[in-house]
């Protein structure tokens, strides 16, 4: 019996470990659902007033992205509050967000017409001029950038120094996200400049701070800089400033980049118009400039002649459809024609 024990003794069991509890499953929001209502971006206004400023001014920016809360924010009257946060705030956080949510709230075409009647871009280049924080900095150059929508708004904008203040910014040498905000701030402020503001910039080194940009290491620079010349070079004031700053080389270097950059027409339109001073012709001839010229010309003569080619393949294709249509339209006529005639006969016959 003893060993009939033995044999039959099993080992004892492990304890089984438990098993972990499972996450709950996060109930999804519906897409038709508003993130914030009415009544929630009141709220926030009224935050934006308190102790609590920052986190409501973050909150109600990131809101304005969307359209239908862009115009709930701005029939609530929020962008005259908005303006005067901007004006006596002194955090830089404060600072940041209000410029931030002005500049969501610039991306609707109504809202612009009325930030710029509450006296917001004053406040922006002063901003520009004082602020030391890249955040606020990088905000305000956004808001400038989306308040340039019309010739008027931007000579309003031009009046209050804002080219000298981007232009202080690109010497700097910050950030490569600000400079390439201020970048493209400075080229929707110039685009379309009058002749009259030819010799502010020339005065403001404008042109020798974009050549030094145009330069840059970091790729996303480089392209802002080089939109940021060309709305330089219908000037003449500006042409030999530019081929001093070394804008020749660096368009005829853009163009030789095979795939050619979208800009290309652009940049080629600029490196013409640079031609017309006999300052930089020569340079031109250095950089290698003749044989883009020929180049473009050559490519021109021959996309013409493929134009025409296809023209003419598709007028012959169109002159053998109608002729199979009404070569078709004379043999339904013909049987139309016959069939008439046997019903007489049978008629006669009968």
């Amino acid at each position: 019996h003893k060993m009939a024990a033995e044999r039959t003794e099993r080992p004892p069991r492990r304890p089984r470990p438990r098993p972990r509890p499972r996450p709950r499953p996060r109930r999804r929001r519906p897409a038709g659902r508003k993130t914030e209502t009415e009544d929630e971006l009141g709220r926030l206004l009224r935050l934006a007033l308190g102790p609590a400023a920052g986190e409501a001014l973050g909150r109600l920016a990131d809101a304005c992205v969307r359209e239908a809360a862009r115009r709930q924010v701005a029939r609530l009257g929020a962008i005259p509050l908005l303006v005067s946060i901007l004006e006596t705030a002194t955090t830089p956080i404060v600072q940041n967000r209000a410029a931030r949510a002005l500049g969501n709230l610039a991306l609707d075409s109504e809202n612009v017409d009325v930030i710029h009647a509450t006296g917001a871009p004053a406040h922006l280049v002063r901003l520009l001029s004082t602020a030391t924080d890249p955040g606020c900095l990088h905000s305000a150059c956004r808001t400038c950038r989306l308040l340039c929508r019309s010739p008027a708004q931007r000579s309003s904008l031009c009046a209050l120094a804002l080219p000298g203040a981007l232009c202080r910014l690109l010497s700097a040498r910050r950030e490569p996200p600000l400079l390439v905000a201020a970048l493209r701030a400075s080229a929707a402020l110039l685009h379309g400049c009058p002749p009259s503001l030819a010799p502010a910039l020339s005065s403001l080194g404008l042109a020798a701070a974009l050549g030094a940009l145009a330069a840059h290491p970091r790729r996303a620079v480089r392209h802002a800089a080089l939109h940021g010349l060309l709305p330089l070079c219908p000037h003449p004031s500006l042409r030999p400033a530019l081929g001093a700053a070394g804008a020749v080389a660096l368009l005829a270097h853009a163009l030789r980049a095979r795939p050619p950059p979208p800009a290309a027409p652009s940049y080629l339109r600029a490196l013409c118009l640079l031609c017309r001073e006999a300052v930089n012709r020569a340079k031109v001839r250095e950089a290698g400039g003749l044989e883009i010229l020929v180049g473009a010309l050559r490519e021109g003569v021959g996309e013409r002649e493929v134009e025409m080619e296809r023209g003419r393949e598709k007028g012959e294709e169109r002159e053998r459809e109608m002729e199979g249509d009404s070569e078709m339209e004379r043999e339904t006529e013909g049987e139309r024609g016959r069939a008439r005639e046997g019903e007489e006969r049978e008629r006669k016959i009968e």
